[in-house]
């Protein structure tokens, strides 16, 4: 079953660049492309998935390794986001075009290809968890 949870990492990251790449073109503004809507909706089940991981099925603690990164940098995202987000809200704001801050874009990218190359490497069995 952990074969399964890698080779869908490896889409999960792969769509977390794809997101970035179209954030990045878009300035940080989420709401110019329904794609970017897309991807984050994915992202967002696929921590639960990765909670689930680690709950539900028969993993090394190495093996955690990888659904516990998944989780943490989404929950680094949350603790980032949210200030960011309530600061625009008190400014009066139209949140449909808040932009993300590019070193945020950034990150989202190198993360994702991270990500999908760390899942990549232990499906091939290059890197043993």
């Amino acid at each position: 079953m952990f074969e399964y949870y890698l080779y869908l990492s490896i889409c999960v990251g792969l769509i977390q660049v794809s997101e970035g790449v179209l954030l990045w073109k878009a300035n940080g503004v989420h709401s110019q492309n329904p794609m970017v809507s897309h991807c984050t909706t994915i992202e967002f089940v696929w921590f639960f998935v990765s909670l689930g991981a680690v709950f539900g099925l028969d993993l090394t603690p190495k093996q955690t390794a990888i659904p516990l990164l998944y989780m943490a940098y989404n929950v680094l995202g949350w603790i980032i986001a949210i200030p960011l987000v309530v600061k625009e809200m008190k400014a009066g704001s139209d949140l449909n075009q808040f932009a993300i801050p590019k070193w945020a874009v950034s990150g989202g990218i190198f993360f994702g290809a991270v990500f999908a190359l760390i899942s990549l490497m232990v499906s091939l069995k290059v890197l043993v968890l």
